[in-house]
C-alpha cells in the first residue's frame, strides 16, 4: 500500500478528562486508514486499552515525555511531525492554546484544531473543526486569514463500525422495554449510580444495559446501586467495542451529553442526555430544541424524580420516540469523517512515497 499522506494526532484521555478527545481522533484515524494514508497519535502515558485500540488500525502510538500541553509538548509534537514527515496535526484538548498552536505552525506544520465551545481568544490554525450542531463562524471572529471552517453535525466524527454499518431503520415499540445506560469512558462523577436510582420504578419487565468505559473506576459503587433499586434484569458490560450492536439493541438511552449523542442519533435512538462537563450543557439544549434527546441538566443538579418522569414518559410515549429517532437520523448521516478527511487532504502536501516510521 502507497501511503497518500500522514496524519500526526495529539489527545490525551484519562480518568478525569475521559476518553472523547482521544476517540474523536480515532475515528478520523480510522478514516485515514481506510484511504490508504497513515497515522501516528501522540498521547501522554494513558490506558492500556485506549493504546491497544489505535495499534490495532494499524495507528502508531507514541508516549509524551513532555509536560501535557506546555512549551515542550509543542516542541515534541512538531519534532514527531518531522520525522513522520506529517503533512497534518491534529489537535484535540482544551489545553492545546493559541501559543502551542503557533509553535506547530512556525515550524511548517499544518494544524486541524478540534473545538467544542469557542473557548479560545485566537485559533492560530489552518483549520477550525467543530462538529457540534450550534456551532457557527460567528463563534471564531479571531482566526487565521487563510484557516477553514469544518462546522456543524455534516462532520460528526463517527468511528468506522457506525460510518460502515447500515442504518438501522428503527421499528418503534408500544412501550420501550430495553434502557440502555451509557455515561462515557469515564464517568467522573459516578453519574451512572444516579441514573440507576431514577430507573427503579421500571416495571419488571423492562431490560436494563449499563455500559461501563474502560477508565471508569466506579463498578462496584454501580453494582451497589443496582442492589439497592432492587433491579432484576440489569446487564453491566465494561469496555464495550461493538457499540452499533448496543444502540441497536436499545428502545431508549440515557447518556452523556458527549460525543455519544452524535452516534445514537445516527442509529435513531430516542435519549435523555445529561451533563457532565460544561462543553456538554450546550449540547444537551441544542438537542432538545432540535427534538432528538430530553434535558436531564447537570448531573450534580440531577434529580432523580425528574429524571424517572423523563425517562417513564419516554417508555410510554411511541409517538415522542419515533419522531426522536427520526430528527436524529436526519441530522446525523455517519458520514462526517469523510467529509473531514478530504477537506484535510485538500489542505495537505501528499507525500508519494512511504514516509519514515516514526520513532
Amino acid at each position: 500500500m502507497s501511503a497518500q499522506g500522514h496524519i500526526l494526532f495529539r489527545a490525551d484521555a484519562d480518568e478525569h478528562i475521559g476518553s472523547g478527545h482521544v476517540m474523536r481522533c480515532f475515528a478520523l484515524a480510522q478514516a485515514a486508514i481506510d484511504a490508504g494514508m497513515r497515522a501516528t497519535l501522540l498521547t501522554a502515558p494513558t490506558s492500556p486499552h485506549l493504546a491497544e485500540r489505535f495499534q490495532a488500525e494499524g495507528v502508531a502510538v507514541v508516549s509524551l515525555t513532555a509536560t501535557p500541553a506546555g512549551a515542550g509538548d509543542a516542541i515534541e509534537t512538531a519534532a514527531l511531525a518531522h520525522r513522520c514527515e506529517a503533512g497534518m496535526i491534529v489537535l484535540d484538548g482544551y489545553a492545546f492554546n493559541a501559543v502551542y498552536q503557533r509553535t506547530l505552525r512556525s515550524a511548517g506544520h499544518p494544524v486541524m484544531y478540534v473545538d467544542d465551545h469557542a473557548h479560545l481568544s485566537h485559533y492560530a490554525v489552518d483549520v477550525l473543526f467543530n462538529q457540534n450542531v450550534y456551532a457557527n463562524p460567528a463563534m471564531y471572529p479571531e482566526l487565521e486569514p487563510d484557516a477553514e471552517l469544518l462546522l456543524g453535525s455534516a462532520y460528526c466524527l463517527l468511528r468506522r463500525d457506525f460510518r460502515k454499518c447500515d442504518r438501522l431503520q428503527r421499528t418503534i415499540p408500544d412501550i420501550a422495554r430495553h434502557v440502555l445506560v451509557t455515561m462515557g469512558g469515564a464517568d467522573p462523577h459516578n453519574t451512572t449510580s444516579t441514573v440507576i436510582d431514577a430507573l427503579s420504578a421500571l416495571d419488571a419487565e423492562s431490560r436494563i444495559r449499563v455500559l461501563l468505559g474502560g477508565s471508569n473506576r466506579y463498578g462496584n459503587d454501580v453494582e451497589c446501586a443496582i442492589d439497592r433499586a432492587g433491579l432484576k434484569s440489569v446487564e453491566v458490560l465494561r469496555d464495550v467495542r461493538d457499540m452499533p450492536a448496543q444502540m441497536a439493541w436499545a428502545d431508549l438511552a440515557i447518556t452523556s451529553a458527549s460525543s455519544t449523542c452524535w452516534e445514537l442519533a445516527c442509529m435513531g435512538v430516542p435519549m435523555v442526555a445529561v451533563t457532565l462537563a460544561e462543553n456538554q450543557e450546550p449540547i444537551a439544549e441544542a438537542l432538545e430544541q432540535r427534538g432528538i434527546a430530553l434535558n436531564a441538566g447537570w448531573h450534580d443538579r440531577l434529580d432523580t424524580d425528574r429524571l424517572r418522569s423523563q425517562v417513564g414518559g419516554l417508555v410510554n410515549d411511541a409517538a415522542t420516540r419515533s419522531r426522536m429517532s427520526s430528527s436524529g437520523q436526519g441530522l446525523v448521516d455517519g458520514k462526517g469523517a469523510e467529509r473531514v478527511l478530504k477537506a484535510l487532504q485538500s489542505r495537505m502536501n501528499l507525500q508519494r512515497r512511504s514516509p519514515s516510521p516514526c520513532a
